[in-house]
């Protein structure tokens, strides 16, 4: 089966909602389906198109190392199967079912595996009758993380409008990024503090930057490609890309993988932000980058692919979950 197409028999899996998983492996048990199970797969693909529909992955385990605080709310489902054969794992939470992507030990053979597994929603019966609807959105996330302080006059005199009471609640809960990923503020800036990040890359005069007219639209973009780590992690949109590699790092070093930073290869990063040329409205921000982490002779590669689009006003309806009206 071909990347596109297992990306597809995902989607349409997770698509069907709330059902019971039995997988027909060896030794597998219930509460999930192994769609593939093959070296010859090509992982970094799927990862890629399954990203592209579900948005940006948490990473469960790494060289054979598991992150020791996964449970059964950010992603053990898709690690119980394989127990100590896990290598590597990515995981996307998808309403009532997990979606993994990673690599296991069979039988002596190493091999890539996609499966898809059950998601236990976070039960919210519990609450009280007069509860907000940003209240409920918590509870039905299972959100425990630490609340963000915004200064909200700042932020609202940059824009020039007055923001929703609840959208800023939800802003100070959740902080910014994409809210598939439980370190979502990790993944990419907001909109307002793109634009700053930007006009700092250009007054640090860096030839990496460059702003060009593209029809109806302006593309800022920084770009470097096959860089030593230390020559150039000071730069700002570096340290962006560091940021997600240091828990890859803490990972590794935990399975035995001391590698330094001075030895790391920047493979490449490139950083676009698009703009309409008549508004300066933000159509689109996206942020690329890959590592070369030297081990055994080889290299561990680790790359990322994030970004969002502002596709104009919402013509559609948004509405709670049935059960949580």
């Amino acid at each position: 089966m071909e990347s596109a197409e297992l990306v597809d028999v995902v989607t349409r899996l997770v698509g069907t909602g709330a059902r019971r998983f039995k997988c027909s492996e060896r030794r597998h048990g219930a509460g999930h389906v192994c769609l593939a199970s093959s070296g010859e797969l090509d992982l970094v693909d799927v990862i890629d198109g399954i990203s592209s529909r579900f948005g940006s992955s948490c990473n469960l385990a790494t060289r054979g190392h598991a992150d020791p605080t996964v449970d059964a709310t950010t992603g053990l489902p898709l690690l119980t199967p394989f127990g100590a054969d896990v290598v590597d794992m990515r995981a996307w939470a998808h309403a009532d079912q997990w979606i993994g992507a990673g690599t296991v030990r069979v039988r002596g053979d190493v091999r890539h595996v996609v499966l898809v597994a059950e998601r236990a929603t976070p039960d919210v019966a519990g609450l009280p009758a007069d509860a907000t609807w940003v209240e409920r959105v918590v509870a039905v996330t299972g959100w425990v993380g630490e609340a963000h302080a915004v200064d909200w006059a700042a932020v609202e005199a940059r824009l020039g409008i007055r923001l929703p009471g609840d959208y800023k609640q939800l802003a100070e809960i959740f902080g910014y990024g994409a809210s598939t990923d439980p370190a979502m503020k990790n993944k990419i800036e907001d909109s307002v503090a793109a634009i700053d990040a930007y006009r700092g890359y250009l007054q640090a005069g860096n030839d990496d930057v460059t702003v060009v007219r593209k029809g109806a639209t302006v593309e800022l973009q920084v770009k470097l490609v096959s860089r030593k780590l230390t020559e150039v992690q000071d730069r700002a949109y570096v340290k962006n890309a560091v940021r997600e590699l240091d828990p890859v790092l803490t990972q590794l070093r935990g399975a035995g993988v001391a590698t330094g930073k001075d030895q790391i290869t920047l493979s490449r990063l490139t950083e676009t932000l698009t703009l309409d040329a008549g508004t300066g409205r933000i159509q689109a921000h996206r942020l690329t980058f890959g590592f070369l982490i030297p081990y055994n002779g080889g290299n561990i590669t680790y790359r990322q692919n994030v970004g969002e689009e502002n596709r104009g006003v919402f013509k559609g309806s948004i509405g709670l979950p049935a059960g949580l009206g």
